[in-house]
């Protein structure tokens, strides 16, 4: 009995100049975040986390690719921290200005008591 696998595969090519360059293009903006690219390349996600791989490695950017990843985690995290803080921000200015108002009926409410 003979099987077939019925998954489907992108046949393997070479890249072209072109696809290089975009994804070199893109490299700053997305980084290993691969899903990104499969919008702007006609290839596969495997087929783009495999040339990311295996150009460090040709490259012997090992570390380089370790450095760019802890950068996008360090950068990543700032951005939460950033948004965090923004957030923090403008709760306590609501809540400064709630304040302000409650302080100001109070006094009203005084000023009109001593009357």
């Amino acid at each position: 009995m003979q099987t077939t696998n019925t998954k489907a595969f992108a046949p393997k090519k070479k890249w072209s100049d072109e696809e290089v360059k975009i994804f070199f293009s893109l490299l700053p903006k997305y980084g290993s975040d691969f899903k990104q690219y499969v919008q702007h390349l006609n290839r596969t996600y495997s087929q783009i986390k495999s040339f990311y791989h295996n150009y460090l490695r040709r490259h012997g950017m090992g570390k380089v690719g370790e450095s760019v990843q802890k950068i996008e985690h360090d950068t990543s995290n700032q951005i939460k921290q950033l948004q965090s803080n923004q957030e923090t921000n403008i709760y306590s200015s609501q809540l400064n200005k709630e304040a302000a108002q409650m302080l100001g009926s109070l006094m009203d409410i005084m000023f009109n008591l001593q009357q």
